[in-house]
């Protein structure tokens, strides 16, 4: 059922249905409504029914009874169904919103992982509206105008810009570039301020959640997060290289070799300095619709026993003889001294040396102390992708 007010869309869900992002992957029943905005917004039915077709829609006789209320800008409807044992709930969405899930012939307008993208961001970010995917549809409502103006009101000059120049070059060449693009560029008065309230943030909390999608071919996505946020230290950084390296052997023995529930489990262990000290636990994997349940439960089980008991000294053992190895190889790689003079810049530390640092003093419990820090703060979601019936 859907309630349209000055461009908003209302829609009138039993709180049975399923929940698909902002939306639901199915409407029960058969009845439509509207306000004129024209006529002190009074009810009227015209408008034209769209319906998702996963499901056939169970047709409820339920009717409603609209009595609107305007106070200057303001209105106010009161609903009344008329079958009082029935619960249903109002969601406000922008038209535009609810356009993008159907197309002219009343079919799913996103793709699979459009619809997986956008509800992975709603859950993740609480539906910030910084957060903006880039698909047809924003690339179609993007104004040249507007960008060459945004443009230039962020980079007319270079007031608070760093520039940092790594690779294989010769200064005296370089200088002479740098003075002739660069120096010509004004100096600028005032550099942008960050406004660290309007930078994105997982949610916190627990979080679970399914959505249906029709699949050719069925299987389920499972993708969970948990976050936590806290003061970070280079060593904090390479003992979750270690507690990833652990994770992937783990998951590969059990959920991939013993279980055979999926060709691999991807596991990113992260930290972050900016704009938020955090520290992420990623898990995605997709697996067939008969054993998602067990083995989503599996990589929470196992990424616990590890904060609780640590890596053996297999394990440990292994981690650091990897990344010890791969320490060379970034030495030599443009990224990594990009990466350590930007951390230099930004926060004052000479990455290099304490990474090298930490290598000779990370310990198991080092990994176990931090797993366990992280997992203390008790943020947890897990969205899942499941084929429709």
């Amino acid at each position: 059922c859907q309630l349209l007010l000055d461009g908003l869309s209302v829609y009138m869900l039993h709180e049975d249905v399923e929940s698909l992002g902002i939306l639901v992957y199915r409407l029960i029943l058969d009845y439509v409504f509207a306000v004129d905005a024209a006529n002190n917004y009074a009810a009227t039915s015209d408008l034209e029914m769209k319906r998702f077709k996963t499901t056939e829609p169970e047709v409820s006789s339920c009717t409603f009874e609209i009595a609107p209320s305007v106070y200057l800008t303001s209105v106010s409807l009161k609903v009344t169904p008329s079958v009082s044992t029935q619960t249903w709930h109002l969601i406000n969405l922008p038209v535009s919103e609810y356009q993008k899930y159907t197309n002219a012939d009343g079919e799913y307008g996103w793709s699979q992982q459009e619809f997986f993208q956008n509800y992975l961001n709603s859950k993740l970010y609480g539906d910030d509206k910084r957060v903006v995917e880039l698909n047809d549809e924003t690339l179609a409502a993007a104004n040249l105008e507007t960008i060459e103006k945004v443009y230039s009101r962020l980079f007319n000059n270079m007031a608070g810009a760093t520039l940092t120049i790594v690779g294989n070059v010769d200064l005296e060449t370089l200088k002479p570039m740098v003075e002739t693009y660069l120096g010509c560029l004004p100096k600028g008065k005032k550099a942008p301020q960050i406004v660290e309230e309007n930078m994105i943030q997982i949610v916190k909390g627990v979080s679970e959640n399914t959505f249906t999608y029709p699949l050719q071919t069925p299987k389920e996505t499972i993708f969970q997060v948990f976050s936590a946020y806290m003061p970070v230290s280079t060593k904090d950084m390479v003992t979750l290289k270690v507690a990833n390296y652990v994770l992937d052997m783990i998951y590969t023995k059990t959920i991939r070799e013993k279980e055979g529930g999926t060709y691999g489990v991807g596991s990113s262990l992260s930290a972050a300095r900016a704009p938020y000290d955090r520290v992420t636990f990623m898990v995605q994997f997709d697996t067939n619709p008969e054993q998602a349940e067990k083995l989503s439960g599996l990589t929470v089980q196992y990424l616990k026993e590890l904060a609780q008991n640590g890596p053996t000294a297999e394990e440990f053992a292994m981690a650091m003889e990897n990344i010890q190895k791969n320490l060379p190889e970034s030495r030599i790689n443009n990224s990594y001294w990009q990466s350590a003079i930007t951390l230099n810049l930004e926060h004052g530390i000479d990455y290099d040396a304490e990474y090298e640092a930490a290598l000779k003093s990370v310990t198991p419990e080092d990994v176990k102390t931090l797993m366990q820090a992280v997992l203390a703060q008790n943020n947890f979601i897990q969205i899942v992708l499941a084929p429709a019936e």
